[in-house]
């Protein structure tokens, strides 16, 4: 059965690319038969940063689910089918904020059950992650919509970027976790730097497709791959 993890949040600026990038990093140093997927219609920059390396390119692929906004039935079904026939096990969608909110769309318009029987049909097994900037009232909204629409048909993980919150004693998370809590969403922080909030500086490393040197922060970005935690 091929894994589809979708990666989503209806904005940018959250941490999407810094996410996708430390769970790059993870797969290709457990190596794992994986390929990230550059969904975002509007920038790529996923695609953009790795696809040049010649230590990651192999790894990210670019596709677009879009025809005019929406996203297209039949390329939704193409594209997933010929994951189904892939040669690669592990797949990760890195959707733009466009394709986030649509593809709730699409899952409305042919209903979150049919949209589930298709996936288990080709032997596909999806799960969402959510990604979520602590205390932003949009990243929170489409949280709960991602939630509502699919929590009886799929995994759904909120992932909460460290860099937005002080610890999980701060109330936003605090309130956070318990949305998470009733809603049966699990919930998991990433990319929580020992030395302190260090965003800048490691998304100047994400943003060179890891070839900036860096130095002891090059270090920490390690061990934020270390303790990510997804499938948990």
């Amino acid at each position: 059965m091929k894994k589809v993890t979708i990666i989503n949040q209806n904005k940018g600026g959250v941490g999407k690319s810094f996410l996708t990038a430390l769970i790059l990093e993870k797969e290709k140093k457990a190596g794992s038969n994986f390929i990230i997927i550059d969904i975002d219609s509007g920038n790529r920059s996923t695609f953009k940063r790795f696809s040049e390396n010649d230590d990651y390119a192999q790894y990210v692929s670019e596709f677009s689910l879009l025809k005019g906004d929406a996203i297209d039935k039949g390329l939704f079904n193409e594209f997933f089918e010929r994951i189904s026939s892939s040669d690669k096990d592990i797949f990760y969608l890195d959707l733009g904020g466009n394709e986030s909110r649509e593809i709730l769309s699409l899952f409305k318009t042919i209903g979150v059950e049919n949209v589930a029987e298709f996936f288990k049909s080709i032997d596909v097994d999806v799960q969402f992650l959510t990604v979520v900037k602590v205390g932003d009232r949009d990243c929170l909204d489409h949280l709960k919509n991602v939630s509502l629409l699919i929590e009886k048909d799929f995994k759904h993980t909120c992932m909460a970027n460290s860099n937005s919150f002080d610890d999980e004693s701060d109330d936003n998370y605090a309130k956070l976790q318990a949305f998470c809590k009733k809603g049966k969403v699990n919930i998991k922080p990433f990319g929580k730097a020992p030395a302190g909030k260090i965003s800048d500086t490691i998304s100047d490393y994400v943003r060179s497709g890891f070839t900036t040197s860096l130095g002891m922060f090059k270090g920490i970005f390690v061990g934020m791959v270390e303790n990510l935690n997804i499938n948990e």
